[in-house]
């Protein structure tokens, strides 16, 4: 069975942080400077990382600590879920550093919501250890299924396992989150299902690729923030995704 404190893998030129101890932002500052592509966006760019990676990143950080002080979330997904483009760390590491919860991150890189084998979402929830605790899910609406053109019907399929599969077994509430905005029908169509779905099932929509905030951003903020279309860079994450999360939770 996996182990629930820390399951991630990762793809093998990925730093590996899985199993040490949450690292200090501080130490990371030159790796947002290096996502950033080595681009200095003003001389104190430096002291400006180091303060968004410490400044409460909703601005009611007491009230959220108090409201998952001590829960247990389990994030399921891929890429983004792990943090592949800022070296394994995600917006699940920054909320749980933040607001003192336990994470159980069974992120994998690559994998698909449709049950196509032994990697995909469906396979890895189920072999988690069914006595686990947990508090809340929160999966990721892998963009995988829409880039490799995984038939919609399978991914429906998914969706409505993981739903029914974490009621009958963990019992606690379910939130599925979108990537930002980019260019995909077959993503546009997933999202459409997901609304769909919430017709027959109780769960929660993170919706940040509708979201008119997440799209009005400045390109040259989007650029700092993003390594591509799909992946945010650890100052992303910091300054732009996980305020997101907190405010949803």
């Amino acid at each position: 069975q996996i182990d629930v404190k820390k399951h991630t893998e990762y793809d093998e030129d990925d730093f590996c942080i899985n199993g040490q101890d949450s690292p200090k932002w501080e130490d990371t500052v030159q790796e947002v400077i290096a996502h950033l592509g080595g681009r200095t966006f003003r001389e104190t760019a430096e002291e400006e990382i180091i303060s968004t990676l410490h400044k409460d990143v909703t601005g009611y950080r007491g009230q959220m600590y108090m409201k998952l002080n001590g829960k247990t979330i389990l994030f399921l997904g891929s890429s983004v879920t792990y943090g592949s483009a800022s070296g394994g760390v995600s917006f699940a590491d920054i909320m749980a550093e933040s607001l003192h919860f336990h994470s159980i991150k069974e992120a994998v890189s690559g994998t698909t919501l449709a049950d196509l084998d032994e990697s995909s979402y469906v396979a890895r929830l189920k072999k988690l250890d069914p006595q686990t605790h947990v508090d809340l899910l929160i999966c990721q609406l892998s963009t995988n299924d829409a880039s490799r053109n995984i038939p919609l019907e399978k991914t429906e399929d998914a969706i409505r396992t993981i739903l029914e599969y974490t009621k009958n077994t963990f019992g606690c509430p379910v939130v599925f989150y979108t990537g930002t905005y980019f260019e995909s029908n077959a993503y546009e169509a997933m999202i459409r299902l997901l609304y769909s779905l919430r017709a027959e099932y109780d769960f929660s929509i993170l919706d940040l690729f509708n979201d008119p905030t997440m799209r009005a951003i400045a390109p040259e903020d989007y650029a700092r923030y993003m390594s591509d279309p799909i992946h945010p860079n650890l100052l992303g994450y910091r300054a732009w995704w996980t305020p997101k999360f907190v405010e949803f939770c």
